[in-house]
């Protein structure tokens, strides 16, 4: 925090905790309640402000506590600090070093309206603990982030998110901004959201996003190496536990990825300092504690696999080096397998994709040179078998498919038919920019933040993984 924030803004429990502070001086903190025991002297708040796993103990006097303060309670608090030597531990409760002792506490919404609470039918056991059922319900999705576990969710991710920038920064890519609104299907799927206006006199041609990866590559043509993190929109009629609506995608493009090889070396090296800056991240003496407090209350509450360890995991990925196997060599493989459909019409499903990675020992497997028809249009053909494309899409045991990614094909005449055949006419644009000057080969790939984020740290259902999780005729907030 810069010494001007420091001035105007009050420290968060986290800042003034891990900072030496003067305990004479006095700390404002405004948080929520998590636990309170009310006894005939003192009374004692465990408090988050959300920056962290861990709760501040407040001690105040009773007699200054407000009489309707209850577990959920937003509150603003003044006192002092007194420090510990060691952090304590009371149950699920993770406590700081410190304990605040109160001089003040106000209760920042004293009269809620009970009608919205009994309307949601918001109700508590206990002065204690809160019924905290309804947040787990659709319906709670405005009431679930006050959750411990989905508090460390957010956190995690917000780290997650800052170490891809970080990496990406590093690995020479440029964060470029890419547009939401457009007229482009990229996929050449018709699975995309519609735009309307009120005073729309007929249908609108405008469109949600369904990827940045056509206006990246206009962008890669100056720049060499660029890169975004976009909300994606697909309207695909899916409710698995793997798919959402709206997605966040991190979407990449260079000027050096001109044929599989170097795509699958880039993606690897990427994951892989990804996974290890976490790592780091989860030893560091500043922040660390509080990240593998924040895996481990994850753990226990989203992943179904007793024996999954977010560290282990990710230190086998980036101990490992990946399989990589072609399409065809994929269907060799899986051929004793049973199957209700043509795996080589249709591609592979995700049981599939798991049943692969099981037959190759567990590692990311990147699947490459898929046919043709599976692949969209802008997808290079193999120069030595035609019926190919220059693909790959890595898959990550337990998740299946994370990253996707082409060289991407540089025949104006082909794209033109593509773009045509996938009623794209209004990508034509995108196929003149091959006659360009500046053009020349490139290729691309696409990481979906959310699987990423499952598989890191053993999350079961993608729905858990958002604040507020988007499905085809299921928004409710």
């Amino acid at each position: 925090m810069s010494l001007l924030l420091k001035k105007f803004l009050p420290a968060t429990r986290r800042n003034f905790c891990q900072a030496h502070t003067d305990e004479s001086s006095l700390h404002h903190l405004i948080g929520w309640v998590k636990q309170a025991r009310r006894m005939k002297k003192n009374s004692f708040l465990n408090v988050s402000d959300g920056s962290s796993p861990k709760t501040l103990q407040v001690v105040c006097p009773s007699i200054i506590l407000p009489e309707n303060l209850a577990v959920g309670s937003a509150v603003k608090i003044t006192g002092t600090l007194k420090s510990f030597e060691q952090p304590r531990e009371v149950g699920e409760l993770q406590f700081d070093h410190c304990e605040l002792f109160a001089n003040y506490v106000e209760i920042l919404n004293p009269k809620p309206e009970t009608s919205v609470i009994n309307d949601i039918h918001w109700a508590s056991n206990s002065f204690s603990m809160p019924d905290l059922g309804l947040l787990h319900s659709p319906n709670g999705l405005q009431w679930r982030h006050q959750l411990t576990p989905y508090q460390s969710i957010f956190r995690l991710r917000r780290a997650v998110n800052r170490i891809i920038v970080s990496e990406f920064d590093e690995a020479g890519y440029l964060e470029v901004d890419t547009p939401i609104l457009t007229k482009i299907d990229c996929e050449g799927d018709c699975q995309q959201f519609g735009v309307f206006t009120d005073n729309a006199k007929q249908g609108s041609t405008v469109k949600l996003t369904g990827s940045a990866q056509l206006h990246l590559e206009l962008l890669v043509q100056g720049l060499g190496k660029v890169f975004t993190m976009n909300q994606t929109f697909r309207a695909e009629p899916s409710h698995s536990r793997m798919h959402l609506a709206e997605f966040r995608m991190v979407e990449a493009e260079s000027m050096q990825l001109t044929d599989v090889p170097a795509l699958c070396d880039e993606i690897e090296a990427l994951i892989k300092a990804i996974f290890e800056r976490f790592l780091l991240k989860c030893v560091d003496q500043a922040h660390g504690e509080e990240l593998s407090i924040d895996v481990a209350l994850v753990k226990e509450s989203f992943c179904q696999i007793d024996q999954f360890n977010a560290g282990h995991e990710l230190q086998n990925v980036i101990d490992c080096s990946f399989n990589r196997v072609t399409f065809n060599e994929a269907l060799n493989l899986l051929k004793d397998e049973p199957s209700r459909y043509d795996r080589a019409a249709s591609g592979l499903n995700r049981s599939d994709e798991l049943k692969l990675i099981e037959i190759l020992g567990g590692k990311p497997t990147f699947l490459t040179h898929f046919p043709v028809p599976l692949k969209p249009f802008y997808a290079e053909l193999d120069p030595s078998d035609h019926s190919c494309t220059l693909s790959v899409d890595l898959l990550f045991p337990g998740v299946g498919e994370v990253v996707g990614g082409s060289v991407r094909a540089q025949s104006v005449e082909r794209l033109m038919k593509g773009c045509e055949a996938n009623g794209t006419e209004l990508a034509q644009w995108y196929a003149n920019t091959r006659a360009l000057p500046s053009s020349g080969p490139h290729g691309g790939f696409g990481i979906g933040f959310d699987r990423l984020m499952q598989f890191m740290f053993g999350i079961h259902n993608i729905r858990d993984v958002v604040p507020f999780p988007r499905e085809i005729n299921k928004i409710f907030l």
